[in-house]
């Protein structure tokens, strides 16, 4: 499901772990390499920044064997843009073309252990 963005995962992770609702948890690590361009690069760093802050708090509130990240990010791993104003339709294209093979290992580590789940 859901989470309303990635501040939003550790809210949901106490809230399942509460209820005693088994979850697990896929998001992006959104650390990207700093430009040399002096504005891009402070606008970069606080980015980074806020991210790792985010990744700290939703690994601290994730079991690890429950927890998969995709570096830096599923859209630049399935090569679509951050910014597309139809990545939903753009992600699900890529990935019902995709050979498995050629997936981030945390996708499918993420989609595998949901399958072994609901089995």
């Amino acid at each position: 499901m859901g989470c309303g963005g990635k501040s939003g995962i550790p809210f949901m992770a106490k809230l399942c772990g509460a209820l005693a609702i088994p979850f697990w948890v896929l998001h992006d690590q959104d650390l990207y390499p700093v430009p040399e361009d002096a504005q891009r690069a402070a606008k970069l760093r606080e980015a980074n920044v806020q991210a790792e802050n985010l990744n700290k708090e939703i690994h601290a509130t994730t079991p690890e064997d429950r927890l998969f990240v995709l570096e830096p990010s599923l859209e630049e791993a399935l090569g679509i843009g951050r910014s597309a104003s139809d990545k939903p339709r753009r992600v699900a294209e890529v990935l019902a073309g995709a050979d498995i093979r050629a997936l981030p290992q945390s996708l499918v580590s993420a989609v595998q252990a949901l399958v072994a789940k609901a089995t």
